[in-house]
């Protein structure tokens, strides 16, 4: 079974139009520092503004790019409680880019996009406590987070929380319940889920035995670049059409 991932999101509209990306800029400043009494104090309207500010910093649209200065404006918005800055902010500190690494750091601001249901931040929390970075590992909070960005149809916590009741990790083994989660998170393209839900169908655990569904959710994996599934698909095709079973 496939190992545990986790997702970095960077969320952005594409605007598609480059003359208008210095006017755009100046605009998002000055939202940025604007204030009703005119201090140049931040408010909570220019939070959003903060994020998209940073978001430019952090791809280099339309302005150089500048991750330290992305990782400031985040910060600036998230504690407003800007949810998706609080999440951006959350990848910076995990992964040490534009500012220093620190697990402690994203977990409290992958914590706080949680709480507003953010699922990427609930997934990255999962993560985190299987893993014990920043926290004290603890598989059945892994279970719990995981579950939640499940029920927002996540397909990365889908997969996750999969391969947990596939090895009876912080819940009772399950191989019916894994295939359920492994169908929800093939069925939104995930490639890794797509690959094991045809070893279920090839193996008959938690489902039928059923070789023409292996080959048919291989074969969607296979599409995506996944290896191990042409691999498979290549032994079930030589073992079905004149190659030797072992």
């Amino acid at each position: 079974m496939k190992t545990l991932m986790m997702v970095c999101r960077v969320a952005f509209e594409d605007l598609g139009m480059k003359s208008f990306y210095f006017l755009v800029l100046v605009t998002i400043m000055l939202a940025c520092t604007k204030h009703p009494t005119g201090e140049g104090t931040a408010t909570p309207e220019s939070a959003e503004a903060q994020y998209e500010l940073g978001v430019k910093f952090e791809t280099g649209d339309g302005v150089p790019e500048d991750i330290t200065e992305a990782a400031k404006l985040y910060r600036k918005s998230a504690d407003q409680g800007y949810v998706f800055a609080q999440y951006n902010l959350a990848v910076m500190y995990d992964e040490g880019r534009g500012i220093d690494e620190d697990d402690t750091e994203a977990m409290k601001w992958y914590r706080k996009a949680a709480e507003q249901n953010d699922a990427d931040a609930q997934t990255n929390i999962g993560t985190l406590y299987y893993n014990g970075e920043g926290v004290p590992e603890d598989v059945a909070e892994a279970v719990k987070w995981w579950r939640k960005a499940a029920e927002q149809e996540h397909a990365l916590a889908q997969f996750n929380l999969s391969l947990m009741y596939y090895d009876g990790i912080g819940v009772l083994q399950d191989y019916t319940e894994a295939v359920i989660l492994f169908r929800k998170a093939a069925e939104q393209g995930y490639a890794d889920a797509q690959y094991n839900l045809g070893c279920m169908y090839a193996t008959g655990e938690g489902v039928d035995k059923d070789e023409a569904m292996a080959i048919e959710w291989w074969r969607k994996a296979v599409k995506q670049g996944h290896a191990t599934a042409q691999n498979n698909l290549g032994v079930m095709y030589a073992n079905l059409y004149g190659g030797t079973e072992e």
